[in-house]
């Protein structure tokens, strides 16, 4: 016959044995002890100084001390002393500092690998789900290493690996694979209707929002009327960049399936087109129908446009409208009339021809200040200094007849644009100067009112 239990070690009480309640009392004790077993600790390195009757410790590997004979050993303090405890494989323990409850491996006291058919916490238990947490909050948190990954596994392309977000457990949001190798973006209304939202392609990292699936180009827009819109919250401007990194020009464009549908490049309120590439010039383009209507800006060009306006507006012939320094341009609806800002200057290709029924400038009094009349004297002085001249175009080879620039610009400043042999400070180009001649038309009226004016004083006429 053993003298004490198999498991615990605790003694038993032998036939002849004398003072019977000795040892009866030191089973009582440990069994007090082994009995929802609480540990200060997973491991002490060190015997409190002061202990108090019944505290439990897992002695660490290096302890010294009245604990050096009792290392990896758990032990209780009873009857004033440390008695080791005999810890069976498989024990829990109540690990007071953790408020968790451990399980003892054969040598230290561990976290439990919880296993099973199915889990509840927060008093939820769901016969669907292997996994059941109710609560405001869910923590999943780094350990010692820093890092810390969730990871959904699907069993083949065919299957899902997803998020399901839901209203009164009706899905309204799902993210993840949901039957493809893509990331996909689902909404529903209803949790039986899905709407794709947004698809993610791993072949090439480009994006669809919506229901297409063109993956050639980085972001796709799909839908019956898609629109893409860039919108400020704050003070700040809203801005649409496109941006090329190599040789290739970056290019937006709108394109239509139909000739009768138009596409449009609209900006409202005080908006800005800014178009600004590496290379000399840069293209916006209206194309309405089987006509095409273009205005091509140089690099470094502005365009600001406001109101309605028919692509057609302006019919550009042979070469298109270039512009080194094109400011303002917009549309009157009600009068149904292009208007072009002060200050403006263009470089017009021999070969080609602008053609529109009215060109209007502004001229309204309440644009302008100091308004003083023109010396007729002096415009028939400035008219008589200018130089007209006959000349062939270089790029064409056309006749023309009109001014120089520069030498108009030493009489008529105000009538040139541009610096004389003047360069591109971005690319070096040569930049040409130009001539507005309807800024000349007020100094020959001034002239010819003068002429007049002497003529019907001597009875004569021009």
């Amino acid at each position: 016959m053993t003298e004490t239990t198999a498991r615990h070690d605790l003694p038993l009480l032998m036939p002849s044995q004398a003072q019977k309640h000795i040892t009866h009392n030191e089973a009582v004790m440990h069994l007090d002890t082994l009995v929802n077993l609480a540990l200060a600790a997973p491991v002490t390195a060190a015997p409190p100084a002061s202990p108090a009757e019944g505290d439990c410790h897992h002695v660490g590997p290096a302890a010294a001390g009245v604990w050096e004979t009792l290392r990896g050993r758990t032990v209780a303090f009873l009857a004033g002393g440390w008695q080791a405890l005999s810890i069976p494989t498989g024990a829990t323990a109540f690990v007071v500092s953790a408020a968790t409850r451990h399980v003892f491996d054969g040598v230290d006291w561990v976290l439990p690998n919880l296993r099973g058919a199915r889990l509840g916490l927060g008093g939820v238990d769901d016969p669907g789900n292997i996994l059941s947490v109710a609560g405001a909050s869910t923590l999943l948190s780094a350990d010692a290493s820093g890092s810390h990954r969730l990871q959904i596994n699907r069993q083949a392309v065919g299957g899902t690996a997803s998020m399901v977000f839901s209203t009164a457990y009706q899905g309204r949001c799902e993210w993840g694979l949901t039957g493809t190798a893509r990331l996909a973006l689902r909404l529903s209304t209803d949790g039986v209707v899905w709407r794709t939202g947004l698809l993610a392609d791993p072949a090439t990292g480009n994006i669809s929002i919506g229901s297409g699936t063109d993956f050639l180009r980085q972001l796709t827009v799909s839908g019956p009327a898609p629109r893409l819109r860039v919108a400020a919250s704050g003070s700040g401007a809203p801005g649409f960049e496109i941006a090329s990194a190599g040789a290739a020009s970056p290019r937006l464009s709108v394109t239509f399936d139909t000739a009768a549908i138009r596409g449009d490049i609209s900006l409202d309120g005080v908006s800005q087109l800014s178009i600004e590439p590496t290379q000399v010039r840069s293209n916006v383009v209206f194309r309405g129908g089987n006509v095409v209507s273009g205005l091509y800006l140089h690099s470094a060009s502005r365009a600001f446009i406001a109101g309605g306006y028919d692509p057609g507006g302006i019919s550009v012939l042979g070469n298109p409208l270039t512009s080194g320094n094109l400011d303002h341009i917009w549309m009157d609806d009600e009068t149904n009339t292009w208007h072009f800002c002060a200050g403006v200057s263009y470089k017009q290709p021999a070969n080609s021809t602008v053609q529109a029924a009215a060109f209007a400038t502004s001229s309204d009094h309440r644009l302008k200040q100091d308004i003083e009349a023109i010396d007729p004297q002096d415009a028939i002085a400035r008219l008589l200094a200018i130089r007209p001249v006959r000349f062939r175009w270089s790029e064409s080879g056309k006749p023309g007849e009109g001014f120089v620039a520069h030498e108009l610009m030493e009489t008529f400043p105000l009538a040139v644009f541009g610096a004389r042999d003047g360069t591109s400070p971005k690319t070096g180009a040569p930049t040409y100067q130009t001539v507005d001649l309807i800024r000349l038309i007020p100094v020959l009226v001034a002239a010819v009112q003068r002429l007049a004016s002497e003529r019907g004083g001597n009875g004569g006429s021009l």
